[in-house]
């Protein structure tokens, strides 16, 4: 019954990640129309890749560390105790916030340095204009942060989902009016107004009685326990984005237009990743930690075991569909003003390199669950550790060989084995073993291999627009994938069969 409800709030949150995904890669579309992979791209992408950087340090710094207390106080005490605590949390970190972005501003040109030691003097200096501009966004960063982990603690997921979707509106707005005046600046200005509305958004949405009270009085064992956790939580963040970091260190050696070919190609597979995985985890943290509260072992393994089928069941068959299609996706989703056949040529190929970890990405983000439920910040980090030097290891042997897609493999094959180290690691938590799930993952690979090639055979022989081959190939290799299941008795059918009866 419990995994039932988790899936209905997994419903919920997918429809608002989709949303919000599609902003995001709206925002993408107009970047790319006006920048393409020009300098100015990179120098906004760089920006960007900063951004994905710290956001994700302290977001999911928050998010990992303080939701499960709040939560554990609100159901153990009261929510009125719990909200004092967010108040010492909220007021600290407000502090923090802003000394940090002073440290932004007034270090820009360094950072810039460290980020992208290959850059050009023009770019260089266009990178630490934007980097100065948007410096102030993170203490709204942090608050909404704050706010949206309490709203989730209170499972109102679509009030802490809908912060993502409206922030990319100025975006849209100040670019459409104003790019032509302020060039690609307008876009760094857009990224600040959209951290205000990330931040005004929830305010509505706590609702339960909660008020804002300054109170830096720190001296609470739930205020400590929090600070214990969270330089490790911080650290796993930032060790994880430092993945993206070190390939546009390394891809701004490269040719011009690498920087931006290697992010859009990831943003295209965060995409996949962030409907997925991202929501799952988002519904399933709050439940997982009740589980290990109650020592619910083996109802954890049960779900922990069922998102593994489904994930695997929709990432599967999307990254074998990303690497048949890679160019034409690439094609008709980003081909249009600067973004021209070169452009389309280095993405496809930094896409393609990254969709091969897809699965391993969202395995890792579902079993990190696990480890923060259970308090264990440090062992993320240590998984996040191994899986960067085994990105860095493997950047230095494959850029010279493979280029931009040698970057882009290199990622995937280290989130490989970051997957395999925290497998057998999360046995200290949950006893599960490989050959529990290999049998329905061979079932999975092979029903995906044999419809994406039926199909791609098929798409050879459509005469339609590109769009349209691209849409009817998919929907024939949903129709073979679908049949195989059943043909081969996946578990993953009667789990969700079981579901659209209830």
């Amino acid at each position: 019954m419990k995994f039932k409800k988790i899936t209905i709030s997994f419903l919920v949150v997918f429809t608002l990640t989709i949303l919000a995904k599609l902003m995001a890669f709206l925002s993408e579309l107009v970047i790319s129309y006006y920048l393409g992979t020009s300098y100015k791209a990179d120098a906004f992408n760089t920006l960007n890749g900063v951004h994905l950087i710290l956001y994700p340090m302290l977001s999911l710094g928050i998010w990992a560390v303080f939701l499960p207390v709040y939560k554990k106080i609100s159901v153990t005490i009261n929510v009125k105790e719990a909200d004092i605590l967010a108040n010492k949390i909220l007021n600290l970190f407000i502090l923090i916030s802003l000394v940090f972005s002073v440290v932004l501003f007034f270090f820009a040109d360094i950072i810039v340095g460290m980020v992208a030691p290959g850059f050009n003097h023009e770019t260089k200096l266009l990178t630490t204009d934007l980097l100065q501009i948007v410096s102030i966004q993170y203490v709204f960063i942090i608050i909404a942060s704050i706010y949206s982990a309490m709203l989730e603690a209170h499972k109102k997921f679509f009030a802490s989902k809908i912060r993502e979707i409206v922030s990319y509106l100025p975006l849209f707005i100040l670019g459409f009016f104003y790019y032509d005046e302020y060039g690609v600046k307008v876009f760094a200005y857009a990224l600040v107004f959209g951290s205000i509305l990330r931040f005004l958004i929830v305010l509505p949405f706590l609702n339960w009685g909660y008020k804002f009270r300054i109170d830096l009085d720190l001296k609470n064992k739930n205020v400590i326990e929090i600070f214990k956790n969270f330089p490790a939580a911080i650290t796993n963040a930032a060790v994880i984005q430092l993945n993206t970091l070190v390939d546009r260190m390394l891809s701004s050696t490269l040719e011009i237009g690498a920087v931006s070919s290697l992010s859009y190609g990831q943003r295209l597979v965060n995409v996949f990743n962030g409907i997925v995985s991202t929501a799952i985890a988002t519904v399933w943290y709050p439940t997982a930690t009740e589980l290990v509260a109650k020592n619910e072992k083996r109802e954890l393994k049960n779900h922990l075991i069922k998102i593994i089928y489904l994930i695997s069941a929709v990432m599967i068959p999307v990254t074998f569909i990303s690497v048949f299609y890679s160019a034409d996706i690439v094609s008709t989703i980003f081909e249009r003003g600067a973004f021209e056949q070169k452009s389309v040529t280095l993405t496809s190929l930094a896409f393609t390199g990254y969709i091969l970890g897809l699965c391993f990405y969202s395995y890792k983000e579902i079993i990190d669950v696990v480890f923060y439920s259970n308090g264990d910040t440090k062992m993320v980090m240590k998984i996040s550790i191994v899986t960067v030097l085994s990105n860095i290891i493997l950047n230095l042997i494959l850029i010279n060989i493979l280029g931009v897609f040698g970057l882009s493999l290199a990622t995937s094959l280290a989130s490989m084995i970051g997957f395999i180290y925290s497998f057998f690691k999360i046995k200290k938590y949950v006893n599960i073993h490989a050959r529990e799930i290999t049998s329905e993952l061979i079932k999975i690979i092979v029903a995906s291999l044999i419809s994406s090639t039926i199909a791609y055979i098929i798409y050879k022989y459509f005469m339609f627009a590109l769009l349209l081959k691209l849409l009817s190939s998919v929907f024939i290799t949903i129709i073979f994938y679908s049949l195989f299941l059943i043909i081969f008795k996946a578990k993953t059918i009667r789990i969700i069969i079981g579901y659209i009866k209830y």
